[in-house]
């Protein structure tokens, strides 16, 4: 019923919602670009000390936000 326009139009604010306030900080390492026209919904983000798996535990268990580490897509990839 939202329509594709509306979709990607409010996954793209949600996804920037959160990264610009992220952006700037320096334990965070976020390679999502800023401009809105090169990302959508997705974001690659790390913070530094943490492995990607620990990161995406503490968020599950912090704010129920489900996660896939890099190592994971790589190694279903083939890229491992």
């Amino acid at each position: 019923m939202l329509g594709a326009e509306r979709k990607e139009t409010r996954l793209r604010y949600i996804q920037h919602y959160w990264t610009d306030k992220v952006r700037n900080m320096p334990h965070i390492i976020l390679n999502t670009p800023a401009d809105p026209k090169r990302s959508c919904a997705i974001a690659n983000v790390g913070v530094k000390g943490i492995k990607p798996g620990e990161l995406g535990d503490i968020l599950f268990k912090k704010i129920q936000n489900s996660t896939v580490p890099r190592s994971m897509v790589q190694e279903c990839m083939g890229a491992g």
